[in-house]
Formats: structure tokens, sequence, C-alpha cells
């Protein structure tokens, strides 16, 4: 029977029907489906739905409609993903970004963040047997991965697509890359979803666009395609493949996590407070900008003096109802009191002295989720000293390692073996030997904060015996081996434009043994 106007009717045509009676699992879920877009299309305010759609934000702050802080979940219980859905990261993904783009601070702390971890450049050195093969295999990587783009849309090459995806992990929670036969394949977060009318199979499940085996929850695929409302993709526009395909760039907080969240979700709330109170102080101190004075008279009763320049201009005074003439004042007048009065000039009070220490403390409470201390959050070195400043870039950079090691080197090794075995196979490159996948992935490293300083400790520790220089040269942003190799490159150079290399002079230890003797 058809559905009157504006009636929720569950129609899944003769072929749904069929399927429909042979798996009555199936039949529920297509139906809470089918009823759920129908309450979000036709913005049904009941009391039932609205109950429905808090649930889907009730395990965030960020994502309640209410200014106040909200009261504590108890109930809430389950698995990562059954907080972390479709409904929940979608827009989690959407007030980050937004937060990205229109908030100053949240835009530079992102950039900061990806550009401390990734830099500008991104090394990957050989290790086999070979080094003949090593130095082959380094050129070609090269003259094709860094040298030009090597994406399929022929816009970002190996760095550039290796920072995009630190920094879209960091904004969005997780950034994918499908290595396919044409080449490599940057994938955004709300491009990997589950398909509307998508269901579990037999042996797997689906959250959010991951497939996990049910026997053991290893991940075994991903649903790539078109983004669609409330998290999902399009179901007439989507791509399976398979985890070997696939290279999921994210940091989960949780082990029942199938995807990650945007690495600011704890602290969008304190930078909208952060925003807020700025411009109310901001707005505040425009207002009080504005000249304004205090008559004191001596007499009550008696009206200001009149300006001489407005007595003769009946327009410019304005008689009351109780007979007492007010007089507009213009920028320029001068008035003349009588003795005894004065004026008291209103000076502007805000923003009161706690201002900026007030904004100094929301940033370091907001940054603290980022691993971002106060001065790299502002770059603002004003009243900086060396050892704070030391302390700050420790902190943020043992924050940095921990991200290159769980998700720069994953994804710079994988790919770089991907590409090896294609150039092996293509010919490209002479036949490996047997250790051709040993590779070092050279992250970035950072310089001095007080280069002579450090350098002089530096010194002491290498005389102890208690570092290395290679040790030294990459807390120093530099590679041990690139080093040796210029110094070598350097004599040789110096060797063909016939340098002679300088010798430091030997300090003059011989003594006149007549010295002393003489009577």
């Amino acid at each position: 029977m058809a559905a009157a106007a504006g009636q929720f009717a569950y129609n899944p045509g003769p072929v749904g029907r069929w399927l429909d009676r042979r798996f009555p699992v199936r039949a529920s879920r297509n139906r809470e489906a089918a009823l759920r877009n129908f309450l979000f299309d036709r913005a049904v305010t009941t009391r039932g739905f609205r109950a429905a759609v808090s649930s889907f934000a009730k395990s965030y702050d960020i994502l309640g409609g209410d200014r106040t802080r909200k009261g504590l979940v108890k109930t809430l219980t389950g698995t990562g993903d059954s907080h972390l859905d479709e409904q929940a990261l979608s827009d989690l993904r959407e007030t980050a970004r937004d937060a990205a783009r229109n908030d100053s601070i949240v835009c530079g702390l992102l950039e900061s963040y990806a550009e401390g971890i990734v830099g500008t450049e991104l090394k990957i050195e050989c290790r086999s047997s070979d080094s003949k093969w090593n130095e082959a295999r380094e050129q070609l990587w090269r003259e094709r991965m860094v040298e030009r783009p090597c994406d399929i849309t022929g816009r970002f090459n190996f760095p550039q697509a290796v920072f995009l995806a630190v920094l879209s992990f960091a904004r969005d929670g997780d950034f994918f890359i499908v290595f396919k036969p044409e080449g490599v394949w940057l994938v955004e977060g709300e491009q990997v979803g589950t398909p509307h009318g998508v269901t579990e199979g037999k042996r797997f499940n689906v959250t959010n666009g991951v497939a996990t085996a049910k026997s053991s929850g290893r991940v075994i695929g991903y649903y790539i395609g078109k983004p669609d409302k409330w998290g999902f993709i399009q179901s007439t526009a989507y791509t399976k493949y398979t985890a070997d395909r696939v290279h999921h760039v994210w940091d989960p907080a949780r082990v029942s996590y199938s995807r990650g969240e945007p690495l600011l979700t704890a602290s969008i709330q304190w930078f909208d407070k952060f925003a807020r109170y700025g411009d109310a102080e901001l707005v505040t101190a425009c207002v009080q900008a504005c000249q304004g004075v205090f008559v004191e008279r001596a007499a009550p009763e008696s009206m200001l003096p009149s300006p001489a320049s407005l007595t003769a201009n009946s327009d410019s005074s304005v008689n009351t109802d109780d007979d007492l003439k007010r007089f507009k004042m213009s920028p320029g007048m001068v008035w003349e009191g009588d003795p005894g009065e004065k004026v008291t000039n209103i000076g502007a009070t805000r923003p009161t002295s706690v201002f900026g220490e007030f904004m100094g403390k929301c940033l370091t409470i907001a940054g603290r989720a980022a691993g971002m201390p106060l001065m790299l959050i502002t770059q603002d070195l004003s009243g900086a000293t060396f050892m704070n400043a030391r302390i700050a870039m420790q902190m943020a950079q043992e924050r940095w390692l921990k991200e290159q090691s769980y998700v720069v080197r994953p994804l710079a090794s994988r790919w770089w073996l991907w590409q090896t075995q294609r150039d092996i196979d293509s010919g490209e490159l002479a036949p490996a030997p047997q250790d051709w996948q040993r590779c070092e992935v050279i992250c970035r490293r950072w310089p001095y904060v007080n280069p002579q300083q450090e350098a002089t400790a530096d010194e002491k520790n290498l005389a102890n015996g208690t570092t290395t220089r290679t040790r030294i040269c990459a807390r120093g942003g530099v590679d041990f081996r690139d080093l040796v190799r210029e110094k070598v490159r350097e004599a040789e150079i110096e060797a063909e434009e016939g340098v002679a290399p300088e010798i430091p002079d030997e300090p003059d230890t011989d003594k006149d043994e007549s010295d002393g003797d003489e009577e």
C-alpha cells in the first residue's frame, strides 16, 4: 500500500523484497537505514528523533550545540567505533576543518606540527649489500619521485605527498594512500566510508568504510568512493580495495578504533573560548577608545557655560522641558568653565593587565593535545630564554619523534618498497640483490637552539665517550653519512683544482735543553 505524503514507507523493490525474505537481519537493518534517511531528509522534530540525533554527539563535547559543559555521560559503553561512528566522525572532521580555515592559531599550529615532523624533504637510503645497486636505486628514486610529481594527478612529489598526509591526518584524523597500477592515489578521509545500504558480509564487518574479518578483526579492505551525507559514501560510486593496496595514515587513540579522530578534538572548545574572550575584550577596548569626559560643577543647578561661538547661533542649542539649555559638542570646541568646575577624562581600561596572561594560559591548555608548547603555537619568542626555549623544543621534538616512528616511517618505507618492486619488474633497475628491501628512512632533525653552548657541550660529551658524532649530527639536523660524503667530495674537488688541503699548525713542544743550565 502506498504511503501518504509525508509518511514513511519502506519500498525496497522486487529484488530487495526477495532478499529481505531470505535474510531477515538484512531486512531489519535496511529498514532502519531507510527510516534514518527519512527522518533526516524530512527534518522531523519529534522528541524521539531529537534524542536519536543527540546520541550521535554525546561522546564528544565539541559536537554538542550547548555553550555550557554538558553532564557526564555514564551510560555510554561499547567499543571506540560505537562512539566514533560515521556521523560523529564526519562532524568532527568538518568542525576541525572549519577551525583550520577560520582560526589563524589552529591553522598555524597544524602547519607547524606537520613542518616539525616532515619538513621540506624526506630522504630514503638503500641499505642492501650491493653499493652500486644502492646508488642506482637512490638516483632513480630522486629523478622519479623527488624531482618531479609522482602521484596520479601529476601535482605532488614524494615529500609534498608525505607532508599532506601528515597535515591531513592531524587535521582530519586520518589519510589514505592507494597504490594503483597507474600510480599513487592520495585520498582524504571523507572519501573512505560505508556505502549507503551496504551491510556486513558473512565473514567480515564494515565500520567507517573499513572491512575487518569477523574471526580475527584483521583489516581486509576499504570502501573508497564519492562522499555522501552523514559520513557515508554513495552506494553507486565506490570501489573496494584490498588492504595490500591501501596505506592508512593515522595514529589511533584506542585499540578498538577503525579510524582516527582529529588531533585537536579535545582542544576545539578551548580555541573557541579563546576567540570569544579575545573578541569581547577587543570590542570593549574599541568602545572605550571613544573620547568621553565627566564635568564636575561647582553648583549642581547650574548648566555648562555657553561657548561664545554658539551663543549667536540659535540652531546649535536646544531648550529642554525643564527650560535648561544643552549644547552639542564637536571636535575642537573649547569650553570656558566657571570657577570650581573641572573635567575628568575617561581612560581606556581594557584589555586589563591579565589579558595576555589569560590568553597565554588558554593557548597552553589548547595546544596540549598536539604537544605544542606556547612559544611554538604563537611563535612569539619575546622574553624567551635559552633554557625555556630549549625545553619547549625538546617537548615538541618528543612528540614529533613519536609521529615520525608511527606515521612517517611506515608510509615512506612502504611507498619505497612498492615503487622499487615496480622498477625491478619493469627492468629499469638491474637485477636486485637478495637483501634489496633493506632501507632506512632519514626523517627530519632539528637545529640547535643555542649553537655555541650546545656545540661546547657536545664536544665535552664526545671527549668523555658519552655520545657519538652520528647522534650529534642527527640532533643538529644533519645526516652523518651525508657529512662524510661531502667531505670526500670536497677533497676530490680540491685535488682536481690543485688546492692543497690546509694542515693545522702543530704546537711547538720542543724546548731548548740549554735553558736553565747556564751559570
